[in-house]
């Protein structure tokens, strides 16, 4: 934060004093991010690098008009795809390894140092490209108790951080932007099994809580949590993540594990962050969605619907096709009052959604930041609960969102 009064702050990084939301957003959002109010309370975008550096409006909107700070993910993940699966993200990939002139990178494998550090240089060259203000140092997926790509993981944030310190990148992105110098990032991507391997998480823990000088703190994502997780994981994951923040001093942002993000926001976390549909959640191998699918019964083309964000129940309900019954009812019982849709009906059409989401996201983070958001919290999701029991009878969530909470986890792995 900036040390001057009245001066913009030095970092639009969330920190652990001044806990935020981050929105994640797509190429697709570019059609809602002017009927956005992101206030004063959101300081940074995330976004895919892909889509900055093909689909560049959305970025130069966030950084140029809206001077917030921008995040680009690369999705360094999609390299440990099997081969047949990468060719539906070709894009993404050959993005990934044009350093390399597209010869495949395996970073489940021992890798030199060389080709380590041309592959650091690479993603952090392409992310000040896209106009990043918080660089993340590119890793793999962790899963399977892989030693070797822990390995590959911490000497790729080491390298990183050299080069961010060599090369000067912390230098503004934009220079009509005064006081708002980039930040490196460390990236720790997990797979949701490697929650129930101790031995393992605790090796992962300890290496990262001892960054490297000149990263600034963490993004934290976990692939393949559902959005009815099993409470063991969430209570594993909120160990790592409290343990996280607390050993090492620094802001931890933990990013698409849906809703669940605001309890870790309440709970103390610098940040979380999510998006809609597909941006919720990390799914691993990602979901691939065509404009032009088509219905297998009767071949019409079928379009694709996002589910509703729900303020009161915290949590997503259909509003559209044949589950729809709960979410109209949930609209109608407790009407909203966020005016992008028509009051005491739930939203139908897709923007309606987005904007809807956002609107509750960004409102309910800044309780979630604030003064008593611990007891904020159990007062919402006790109120949640017993609304939803009688709605359609679904209290699983709540008991995964306590989980989420700094009394509710252990902290084990700090012993």
């Amino acid at each position: 934060m900036s040390l001057i009064p009245g001066e913009p702050p030095l970092s639009l990084i969330p920190t652990i004093e001044h806990r935020q939301f981050v929105p994640w957003l797509t190429a697709a959002e570019i059609d809602i991010i002017d009927e956005v109010d992101f206030g004063s309370d959101v300081m940074l975008v995330a976004h895919p690098l892909v889509d900055a550096l093909a689909h560049p409006r959305l970025a130069r909107k966030v950084r140029r008009g809206l001077a917030l700070g921008l995040l680009l993910e690369p999705e360094v993940y999609l390299l440990q795809l099997p081969k047949e699966v990468r060719a539906d993200f070709e894009r993404e990939t050959d993005l990934l390894l044009e350093a390399r002139d597209g010869e495949h990178l395996d970073l489940e494998r021992k890798r030199t140092p060389g080709e380590l550090a041309e592959f650091s240089h690479h993603i952090l060259d392409l992310e000040v490209r896209g106009l990043a203000t918080a660089l993340l140092a590119p890793a793999p997926l962790l899963r399977d108790g892989n030693a070797t790509a822990l390995d590959n993981a911490l000497a790729l944030l080491e390298v990183s951080a050299d080069y961010f310190a060599a090369e000067g990148l912390e230098t503004p992105a934009d220079a009509d932007l005064p006081f708002r110098p980039r930040q490196l990032l460390a990236s720790l991507t997990l797979d949701v099994r490697l929650l129930r391997e101790p031995t393992f998480l605790r090796r992962v823990l300890d290496a990262y809580v001892e960054p490297p000088q000149g990263a600034y703190g963490f993004v934290v994502q976990v692939a393949n949590l559902s959005s009815r997780p099993v409470l063991a994981d969430v209570r594993s994951l909120s160990e790592v993540l409290y343990n996280l923040q607390h050993r090492s001093g620094l802001p931890v942002i933990v990013a698409r594990v849906g809703n669940l993000g605001l309890g870790y926001l309440a709970g103390g976390l610098a940040g979380y962050s999510l998006g809609n549909g597909v941006s919720e959640l990390l799914t691993f191998p990602p979901l691939v969605y065509s404009k032009n699918s088509r219905d297998q019964k009767d071949g019409k083309k079928r379009g694709f619907s996002l589910v509703a964000f729900h303020g009161p129940l915290l949590r997503n309900l259909q509003t559209i096709g044949r589950y729809d019954t709960a979410g109209l009812r949930a609209f109608h019982r407790l009407p909203c009052p966020c005016g992008r849709h028509e009051f005491g009906k739930a939203p139908r059409h897709n923007k309606a959604k987005k904007l809807h989401g956002f609107w509750w996201r960004i409102g309910q983070a800044r309780s979630a930041a604030g003064e008593g958001s611990v007891r904020w919290l159990r007062k919402m999701i006790d109120r949640a609960e017993l609304e939803s029991a009688s709605i359609d009878g679904e209290v699983a969530f709540y008991a995964a969102l306590r989980e989420t909470l700094p009394e509710a986890a252990e902290v084990r792995l700090s012993a």
